[in-house]
């Protein structure tokens, strides 16, 4: 694939994406292992990722973009979208990632600077580093929140509201309030997200990396992240067409699952009930319950990954959009914990949405990292009530919605960081468990027949591949 092949196809996207706040499309932008010289601009709910083992194996040559696109000045409406698990040589020193809420920034080497606030120096407001390498200095200026993790940054300069960094070396020093810099030496427990490569025989994988205590920099920067990795044999690829009776009964049957990008209508509960289940998302698959059913229940077992999901309420209230483990549960999943990962809640805001629960966490020593419930739209809860009776309609028609009183609730100990909740301000729960390291999880062989990886859906999964010689059209491919 020639070079402005590739760069049409990334600005077609973008340009599909860019003000697309309220609609349906996804999309997954996927690299080959290689070296790219071109340019990304990054819309609404869409994902760039490289599908190396490890960052620096795609390569990009230009830059990877979030701005002030929608004319304003500001990135306060800079929602859902992700960069993971690649290298960026930015054109001019620096790349711009000027983000709001559900915008993470992970598995990335910077070889120069990183600018968090748009180019007009508007307002940007939060956002979510991790696992990364930046040589030169990460700068704030205008950005109001912002938590970074297991991180090496060259230095860090700004602050506005609350700035937090767990395991960064090259962070300032503790110093909040004056100025609210919250420091940590270290992350007390950390696992990086499930992600998806091409290993040295052309097969596509899903790489667990695994825990970590007491972490500090990025997993990968002495040497490939440590984990185990499992063949996309062993996960059934989801697409919009399938039912919730047919991704149930792949759960059952023990598979993993991989939501390729779109949106699905869940008119039952899909259940995880086997220990060691992945469920990773790409693209911003975004799950809606139908008939007032709990989209997803996760049983109390060891070792369950949720990654890259945005759960929205439907238009019949449920009690809980995602619950973890059993209430009243006393079983101790220390040495091989839940996590819930870059997984974002919308409550309103897209549809007449009804939920009285966006979270519940009931197992203990669960990972909830960078994660964003929200009620509405973020430009109409600085008026009115946040929990529940909201009625403000939104510029260009913003559907009301309907929270409860718990959001987000944590019956047991669990470990949170990057969290942001519709009803407190943003914090860290800097870990009370001690936790021992991550037994690996027994995959290979439990899986007896799972769904092998579709067609092309819809444009949704864009696999790009620099042909060496170059010439051709893109190539539109599922994973």
């Amino acid at each position: 694939m020639s070079s402005s092949s590739i760069q049409t196809t990334l600005t077609n996207v973008f340009n599909t994406q860019k003000l697309n706040q309220f609609g349906t499309q996804r999309y997954a932008l996927l690299f080959k292992p290689g070296t790219y010289s071109e340019e990304a601009n990054i819309g609404y709910y869409t994902s760039i990722q490289g599908l190396g083992q490890n960052p620096d194996d795609v390569t990009i040559n230009g830059d990877v973009t979030v701005d002030s696109f929608d004319g304003t000045g500001n990135a306060t409406d800079n929602f859902w979208r992700s960069a993971e698990n690649l290298a960026i040589n930015p054109s001019a020193g620096s790349d711009r990632w000027a983000v709001a809420q559900a915008g993470p920034f992970r598995r990335v080497d910077v070889h120069g600077g990183l600018e968090l606030y748009p180019a007009s120096y508007g307002y940007a407001s939060g956002g979510y580093l991790a696992d990364d390498e930046v040589s030169g200095q990460v700068s704030s200026v205008s950005q109001q929140q912002y938590y970074s993790a297991d991180s090496n940054f060259g230095s860090w300069s700004g602050s506005v509201w609350n700035m937090v960094f767990s395991g960064v070396t090259g962070a300032p020093a503790q110093s909040f309030p004056t100025p609210p810099m919250t420091t940590l030496a270290t992350t007390p427990v950390a696992r990086d997200v499930p992600y998806l490569y091409i290993d040295s025989s052309g097969n596509y994988n899903v790489f667990l990396p695994s825990l970590r205590t007491n972490a500090s920099g990025p997993s990968w920067a002495n040497g490939p992240t440590p984990g185990t990795s499992v063949p996309m044999s062993q996960f059934f690829v989801a697409t919009p067409s399938d039912t919730a009776a047919q991704i149930n009964a792949a759960l059952a049957q023990g598979c993993n699952l991989f939501f390729t990008p779109g949106v699905y209508n869940i008119n039952q509960t899909l259940n995880v009930t086997n220990p060691n289940t992945v469920v990773l998302g790409i693209g911003f698959p975004t799950l809606i319950p139908t008939g007032g059913v709990n989209t997803m229940q996760v049983a109390d077992v060891d070792g369950v990954r949720i990654d890259g999901l945005l759960f929205d309420a439907g238009t019949t209230n449920s009690n809980a959009l995602l619950t973890i483990g059993t209430q009243g549960s006393t079983v101790s999943h220390a040495s091989n914990p839940i996590s819930v990962q870059d997984t974002f809640f919308r409550i309103g805001g897209d549809i007449a949405g009804q939920a009285t629960n966006s979270l519940i966490v009931n197992a203990n020593n669960t990972l909830i990292d960078d994660i964003w419930a929200l009620a509405g739209r973020p430009r109409q809860l600085r008026h009115g009530r946040l929990d529940g009776q909201h009625r403000r309609p939104r510029p260009g028609g913003q559907r009301r919605q309907r929270a409860g009183d718990g959001p987000v609730r944590r019956a047991l100990p669990a470990t949170a960081g990057g969290v942001e909740r519709q009803r407190r301000r943003d914090h860290l729960l800097p870990g009370r468990n001690a936790l021992r390291p991550a037994k690996p999880g027994r995959l290979d062989g439990r899986v007896t027949r799972c769904h092998q990886p579709p067609g092309l859906r819809d444009g949704q999964l864009l696999l790009l591949q620099r042909q060496p010689g170059g010439g051709g059209r893109p190539r539109l491919r599922g994973t």
